[in-house]
């Protein structure tokens, strides 16, 4: 049961699962590089290219009788991937270029995937 005037439970989930790629960027650049391989990002981007394509193709996968909040957290679960990928391909040293592009792609696919008024959006 809903207490009045909170926030819709799929506002909150989407939220935390946006801080999170949030605070990975942060770290990024709090953190130094543990190496110096500016080689890993291109083989990084693959990856995340492909999980944020899975977010935003989700609908069709599993098909309109997949409740709408089990879609949209699943849809939010493949979209963070790409951000933790950019982290990575930060850590080991990579080019800054290659975790814009892997935290853009993640974003991208989060914001596809929010429900305006709260609640998550019909697919099909």
């Amino acid at each position: 049961m809903s207490q009045p005037g909170a926030l819709p439970v799929p506002l909150v989930i989407f939220g935390a699962m946006l801080m999170s790629q949030f605070v990975l960027v942060a770290a990024s650049f709090a953190v130094p590089p543990s190496g110096s391989n500016p080689s890993i990002g291109p083989s990084l981007v693959l990856p995340a290219a492909a999980t944020a394509g899975l977010s935003l193709v989700a609908p069709h996968l599993f098909g309109p009788k997949t409740d709408r909040l089990t879609l949209h957290v699943v849809r939010w679960a493949l979209a963070e991937p790409a951000t933790i990928l950019g982290f990575v391909a930060a850590f080991m040293g990579a080019p800054r270029l290659f975790q814009a592009a892997c935290t853009a792609m993640g974003l991208v696919a989060m914001f596809a995937a929010f429900p305006a008024d709260g609640k998550p959006r019909p697919t099909g």
